[in-house]
């Protein structure tokens, strides 16, 4: 059976149809202050896999962007999840990047999400992840 998912750590890591419980383990180990706190998790299944993907992005303050992109700039949305308490993990982060890795239609709805545009953490962020696909591609 073809790769349908592909989870990418900032570093560069990829795993090939990841299940749920090694996308929350991903998750949980982006710390802010890495070098690239970010996850994408790529359909490759899509018309064009470069555009079809969902990331996630940790700030300094534990809080998570999270993008999603269904084809061209049009098809790219944003949300924003709080920082979890003390001592607790980022599960609804999580099961929103399980639910979009298994084709499910939850994550549509668990979050607010908006129309994508360019600020400064979203420019810092796409900059970043998209000198991790050149060098992913580049090994390939």
């Amino acid at each position: 059976m073809p790769t349908r998912t592909r989870a990418i750590t900032g570093d560069g890591e990829s795993w090939d149809d990841p299940d749920d419980a090694k996308l929350y383990d991903l998750l949980a180990t982006i710390e802010p202050g890495q070098a690239d706190p970010f996850l994408i998790v790529e359909r490759l299944d899509g018309p064009s896999p470069d555009h079809y993907y969902m990331q996630v992005f940790v700030h300094d303050d534990r809080s998570y962007q999270i993008e999603y992109r269904e084809g061209g700039p049009e098809a790219h949305f944003c949300a924003q999840v709080d920082a979890p308490l003390p001592g607790g993990g980022p599960d609804k982060v999580a099961a929103v990047l399980q639910d979009y890795a298994r084709r499910g239609d939850a994550w549509r709805t668990d979050l607010p999400w908006e129309q994508w545009r360019t600020d400064p953490v979203s420019a810092w962020a796409k900059r970043k992840i998209s000198t991790v696909w050149a060098k992913l591609r580049k090994s390939k």
